[in-house]
């Protein structure tokens, strides 16, 4: 049975360069090495199969090479609805979001249909990497031995992104003993800058990698922007809540003050003793003012931490839009947090 390739989705740093010049005359090309077979299956399928424009647009959008288009074609790539989608690419039990497949042995590539437009870019991203599954399997074993031990030092020495590495640890789980595999179309994908010599590796599949990278960091920032505004906003709400905590101390200390004095200027007041009761209510006076600039205060601080309790459920709303919008199975629930 053939093996099915996922794209998990796990919503950019800079990596210094790593390369082998050994290898770099080995490795120009490799990706356009087919076998007769394969050859002529292919032929055969690129006669009878006509892509529908919005595969079209997809290759053309990531930049694909005739070659690549190839691939891509072969495997008659379908846009479909979650529920057509979740029967072609099972996600399983795994906490992740399965957005794309490749079934192995060209049986096709299917891609989750997200509409939302704040996730622009994100199905021509995954058409890409199902795409590269296929350009990978046609590699021989000898180019994998190559390319693997080269893609898997130049990751483990300079990819530091934590999402990243994230989703290879998904894979791992998920798929265990695949990891060169799902790491020749992370590589191309979703990391910006590469040694020439893993560069190359790509240069059959795309006219322009940097613009896929881009997508992939467009969509990506789209999740990473609201989780950074929620963080910040708890930041916040942590500030503002020991703040009307502090506030709300002082005003029981001033309110525990005033209740004496105004007991203390009754009193004089009952007995006659109004010199006594009069030098008392400057000080109490002072004190009712000081009191109400603390109330004050405190509302205004009140107001801003209902504010940002709004503002973090707004997105936390909008975070969840946007795992709904990539999730193929059953309805997220909206709620706020």
């Amino acid at each position: 049975m053939n093996k099915i390739k996922h794209l998990i989705l796990r919503p950019i740093s800079k990596h210094r360069y790593w390369m082998s010049a050994i290898l770099i005359s080995l490795l120009v090309g490799t990706g356009l090495v087919i076998t007769n077979s394969s050859y002529l299956r292919d032929w055969y399928i690129l006669l009878t199969y006509k892509p529908p424009q919005v595969i079209i647009n997809l290759a053309n959008n990531d930049g694909m090479t005739a070659y690549a288009k190839q691939l891509f074609y072969v495997n008659r790539p379908k846009l479909d609805s979650k529920v057509v989608f979740e029967t072609s690419c099972p996600s399983g039990t795994h906490q992740s979001y399965v957005i794309g497949c490749y079934h192995g042995g060209d049986n096709g590539i299917y891609l989750l249909n997200v509409v939302d437009p704040r996730l622009n870019g994100i199905v021509a991203v995954t058409a890409a990497y199902e795409m590269l599954h296929a350009g990978y399997a046609r590699l021989n074993s000898n180019q994998r031995y190559i390319i693997d031990k080269q893609m898997w030092s130049f990751y483990q020495a300079n990819v530091k992104n934590t999402e990243i590495k994230q989703q290879m640890s998904v894979y791992a789980a998920t798929e265990p003993g695949e990891q060169y595999d799902e790491l020749y179309s992370v590589l191309a994908t979703e990391v910006a800058s590469l040694p020439p010599s893993i560069e190359n590796l790509y240069k059959p599949y795309f006219t322009n990698r940097s613009k896929i990278v881009a997508l992939y960091n467009g969509y990506q920032s789209v999740f990473y922007a609201r989780i950074q505004t929620i963080n910040n906003d708890k930041t916040t709400l942590s500030k503002l809540k020991a703040e009307i905590s502090s506030l709300n101390k002082h005003l029981s200390v001033t309110r525990q003050q005033l209740n004496t004095l105004k007991v203390q200027i009754n009193n004089y007041q009952a007995t006659g003793n109004i010199a006594a009761a009069n030098s008392l209510i400057a000080s109490y006076n002072y004190d009712v003012n000081s009191y109400n600039v603390l109330v004050i205060n405190a509302r205004n601080f009140i107001s801003k931490y209902n504010a940002t309790v709004v503002d973090i459920n707004s997105n936390v709303l909008e975070e969840q839009q946007l795992v709904q919008a990539i999730n193929a199975q059953a309805q997220v629930v909206l709620s706020k947090k």
